[in-house]
């Protein structure tokens, strides 16, 4: 192949992998956006919390279906089934029934385990010409397909901000309940940020702590129609411009095949999943970056559920929560550029000491913070601090799947089950525990996991060289 030619498919590929990161955080990013949002507007009887406790719980006993459809059907038919979940989900607010949204969410769930596992092994391999992909160029197309979702996420997040603002109202019918909004007073206030104690209010009939966005019925139908048009683009242009592929053998040191890829029957895919898990989890490796991914889980569940609850809609109202989620997500997305530029400066140890020390600083600032009504500043503060946060600890999550291990399949599955298991604790605590123990774990957990990430990072440069 000549010099040209080789250029010319280096920049298809590249051009492929934009596209391809696109479509996932189309349909990626909308879907956090009603996760996000549910979150603050559902709070009585803690329905938002328990309807994404739901969605990650069934995303982490869904895991072990991944290997079998990627063997049956392709990682590029496993993606695209786990997206479909997504649209249903979005159009089950269109009528409101409860027991609508909760059977959508548990199925986005068992969509969430194939959709990014799928996408995160596409991603490191799409630029690979038929051939190996080494850790440098996986690293590359990790960071890209990062740093697009967080764009996206970002525009995904201003969209309740520019199509429901103005549509609040005092008291409204909406899910069936007809709730008050808060005054913007100190005795309100007060309450909130770290000293709040859901379980103090979520499962009583009246409280002035519920704060909810009650958009009219043409508002709140056009975002979703809005949200479901964007997922349904995401899903066709992967259909496009995803390459089709089986998942391939692997001869890693730490991790002996087991997965016969001629198999054709799921119980006999399903059986041999299971020991080919347990043998990559645990890898000595592999079980001292296990809580990187749910570290980000973690936090990714303090982003959609203290930060919204507690220091936004609490404070300043929930028709502000798209405006700081954009904030957070934007700041995310140009630490992600960054990150991205000095990729080959930054070493896996200074990443991770980079996301324990921006986490530190969010944990410090959420707890020290006393709302007042003379101090409503400090949430854009708080959101852009979780921006820089959020970036490096979903790079470092990443990274430690693309970059330490030659089973990509594998690899993302770990990723996204422990993450999702962080999820879930999240949304398992959401109403037992008062926002400022809550920070408190989640300051030793990162403390915890940095230490033991380093240790692995230490181990794998010695076995490198």
């Amino acid at each position: 192949m000549s010099a040209g030619n080789m250029r010319n498919d280096v920049r298809k590929s590249r051009w492929r992998l934009y596209v391809f990161s696109f479509a996932y955080g189309l349909v990626r990013a909308t879907q956090s956006s009603t996760m996000s949002l549910q979150t603050s507007v559902e709070v009585k009887e803690d329905r938002g919390a328990t309807n994404v406790l739901l969605y990650s719980v069934m995303c982490v006993v869904s895991l072990f279906a991944y290997v079998p459809m990627v063997t049956l059907i392709g990682r590029k038919a496993t993606l695209i089934a786990g997206e479909i979940p997504s649209v249903t989900f979005t159009l089950s607010f269109v009528f409101g029934h409860e027991w609508l949204v909760k059977t959508t969410a548990a199925l986005v769930g068992i969509g969430e385990a194939l959709m990014i596992s799928a996408s995160g092994a596409i991603a490191t391999s799409i630029t690979s010409h038929g051939g190996d992909v080494d850790g440098k160029e996986r690293n590359s197309n990790i960071g890209i397909h990062v740093a697009m979702l967080g764009f996206l996420q970002a525009l995904a997040s201003i969209t309740p901000e520019l199509i429901l603002k103005n549509s609040a109202t005092t008291s409204h019918q909406w899910m069936n309940d007809t709730v008050s909004v808060a005054n913007m007073e100190n005795s309100n206030i007060s309450e909130c940020g770290s000293n709040d104690c859901p379980f103090t209010y979520a499962f009583k009939e009246q409280s002035s702590l519920y704060t909810k966005l009650i958009p009219t019925d043409s508002s709140w139908h056009l975002y979703l129609y809005v949200l479901t048009a964007a997922q349904f683009v995401g899903i066709l242009l992967h259909v496009a411009v995803t390459p089709n592929d089986k998942v391939a053998q692997y001869d890693d040191k730490e991790i002996k095949p087991i997965l016969r890829p001629e198999a054709t029957k799921v119980v006999t895919d399903l059986r041999d999943s299971v020991p080919r898990l347990v043998r990559h989890i645990t890898s000595k490796l592999r079980i001292c970056t296990l809580l990187v991914h749910l570290q980000y889980g973690l936090f990714s569940g303090f982003l959609w559920s203290e930060f919204g609850r507690a220091y936004v809609s609490c404070t300043i109202g929930v028709q502000h929560l798209g405006l700081l989620l954009f904030l957070t997500y934007m700041v995310s997305f140009v630490t992600n550029l960054i990150s991205n530029k000095f990729a080959s400066r930054i070493s896996m140890t200074t990443l991770h000491v980079f996301s324990f020390t921006a986490e530190l600083a969010v944990y410090l600032l959420a707890y020290l913070w006393h709302p007042t009504v003379n101090s409503l500043y400090v949430p854009y503060l708080l959101a852009a601090l979780i921006g820089i946060a959020h970036s490096f600890r979903r790079l470092a999550a990443f990274d430690v799947a693309s970059h330490y291990f030659e089973d990509q399949d594998s690899s993302f599955l770990i990723h996204t089950g422990f993450a999702a298991l962080g999820n879930a604790i999240t949304f398992a605590w959401a109403s037992a525990l008062c926002v400022y123990i809550k920070l408190f774990i989640l300051a030793v957990l990162s403390c915890v996991t940095t230490v033991l990430a380093v240790v692995a990072d230490c181990r794998y440069v010695a076995r490198s060289q």
